[in-house]
């Protein structure tokens, strides 16, 4: 079990270039000939399975790693962690130049674990549900699920909010996706009033709470809830768990 904590630990400091980058990038080019269907591309791609099919000859992905060498990750690796070094013997600011690739490789550590901590956590954790089938979009159902199925960290203040890139209001986001971070915010008391009202659970936490139980899920060590079927078909599932308040 430790060693699952490493790897993640690990996954955590590479993730943008290890699986963010690569599935954001399918997205383009799943209009493209030969695109898997649907049901595959709604799996996750990571570099390895990019480069594994890359390998094996399929066109498709082939053109999705020529365009995340030569496009997305090529460049900046390229500049910033093997040209800069290159470049420290040559121009007599050795020192100037090591202390700034130094810091370039702590800015990509942490930006990638801030993203993790923000992104991956919004909808991970023993006390939020998954569901086993879809549901049509504007229905009852729909907003239900926007919030069973997901978190929010500690919010209401410009600073708060812009430290968590404006991810802590999920259940919002997924019920109105088209409105903006500041709508959210403004939005949010009464959101929170609503789900009480009506017995659905809105969980708000600590992010660093939520990354504790996101790695319990990723290790195995805790489980999302379950739903088969319609969660308004089920309150009796839902209703028990008492709301978290602030």
């Amino acid at each position: 079990l430790a060693a699952k904590y490493v790897i993640v630990a690990v996954q955590m400091a590479t993730w943008k270039w290890f699986y963010y980058a690569s599935n954001t990038l399918k997205l383009l080019h799943a209009d493209r000939p030969a695109a898997p269907s649907k049901t595959e591309l709604d799996e996750p791609i990571t570099l390895s399975a990019l480069v594994r099919e890359a390998v094996k000859g399929n066109p498709w992905y082939r053109a999705l790693a020529a365009d995340f060498v030569f496009r997305v990750a090529g460049p900046p690796l390229l500049l910033h962690f093997v040209a800069l070094p290159a470049a420290a013997p040559l121009t007599g600011l050795r020192a100037a130049l090591l202390a700034a690739l130094v810091n370039m490789l702590g800015a990509e550590l942490v930006t990638n674990v801030h993203a993790f901590c923000t992104i991956v956590t919004n909808h991970a954790g023993s006390d939020l549900w998954w569901f086993g089938s879809g549901c049509k979009a504007d229905t009852a159902e729909f907003y239900l699920r926007a919030v069973l199925g997901s978190t929010a960290y500690d919010a209401g203040s410009d600073i708060v909010d812009y430290f968590h890139g404006y991810l802590n209001y999920q259940g919002e986001h997924h019920a109105f996706p088209d409105l903006s971070p500041l709508h959210y915010q403004r939005l949010h008391p009464r959101f929170k009033q609503v789900c009480a009202a009506h017995g659905v659970p809105y969980v708000q936490e600590s992010v660093w709470l939520r990354v504790k139980k996101t790695v319990d899920i990723i290790v195995g060590s805790a489980k999302h809830k379950r739903l088969q079927g319609q969660a308004v078909d089920n309150p009796e599932a839902w209703m028990c768990v008492k709301s978290h308040k602030d």
